[in-house]
């Protein structure tokens, strides 16, 4: 494992046998790649990377240290998910609060809340929200995994803040309820998604991807794009991630 210094989930089934079987990075191929998240999150003006360091094991990031905000560890782990070549991100960052930006927990259920209340993309009954030592969890039905997933991107700012918990249920109408067809249909609409081998099954409010794709990147807005159609509940992530290799510039005489 390389280790650099700098001054949203668990792989899948299907992609941990991807990685047991592709040919491992060698170290000088690690080292670069933990030097390219590295240089990214150094030129980020929204993230404080002081305390950040960045290791690679094969073609998984792990980002461990210090940052002093909970959105803070959020974008670092989605600026590491876009760098070419990464298959994984394992995102151990701490929220260390600084003094003034701690919060009393009435006070964020207050702040919360309020953002709730006038949050555009949510209707009444609106998710509760409750804090314990900085960390919010937020409950509630809502009719489709967008809502539910707009509801915690709205609090991720929220200064005082360690962490979510989003325990949102998803409840979508019957007549939401899609295809594959539909889904594969969506998919191709989408210029910025070269998805190869698409395999999709839908049961329900469930659905299941089979796909291979070059980037970390990719795969999140693949799932994200199934995650946020109507009637989807549930979304079995088989997706693997499989990088272009990077071609050597050729010598010059």
């Amino acid at each position: 494992m390389h280790v650099t210094s700098v001054s949203d989930p668990i792989p899948s089934a299907a992609r941990l046998a991807a990685a047991m079987v592709r040919r491992p990075m060698n170290p000088d191929a690690s080292a670069v790649l933990a030097a390219a998240v590295t240089e990214e999150l150094r030129w980020d003006p929204l993230v404080d990377v002081e305390r950040i360091n960045v290791s690679a094991d094969d073609s998984r990031i792990i980002l461990h240290g210090v940052v002093r905000t909970y959105a803070q560890k959020c974008r670092a782990g989605r600026i590491a998910r876009e760098i070419r070549g990464v298959v994984d991100v394992k995102n151990e960052l701490d929220v260390r609060l600084a003094i003034g930006s701690y919060r009393t927990d009435d006070g964020l259920e207050r702040l919360a809340a309020s953002i709730m209340q006038n949050h555009s993309a949510l209707c009444d009954p609106l998710p509760r929200v409750t804090a314990h030592d900085g960390w919010l969890t937020l409950a509630g039905v809502v009719t489709a995994e967008a809502q539910k997933r707009a509801a915690e991107d709205a609090l991720r700012d929220l200064t005082g803040i360690r962490g979510i918990a989003n325990c949102i249920e998803v409840a979508p109408r019957a007549e939401d309820a899609g295809d594959a067809g539909t889904f594969r249909a969506a998919v191709r609409r989408r210029g910025k998604l070269g998805v190869k081998e698409l395999k999709v099954e839908v049961n329900g409010g469930a659905i299941a991807i089979d796909a291979k794709v070059t980037s970390c990147a990719e795969r999140d807005a693949l799932i994200e794009l199934a995650a946020c159609r109507r009637g989807i509940v549930s979304v079995e992530d088989r997706v693997i991630v499989q990088p272009v290799p990077t071609q050597p510039n050729p010598r010059t005489s």
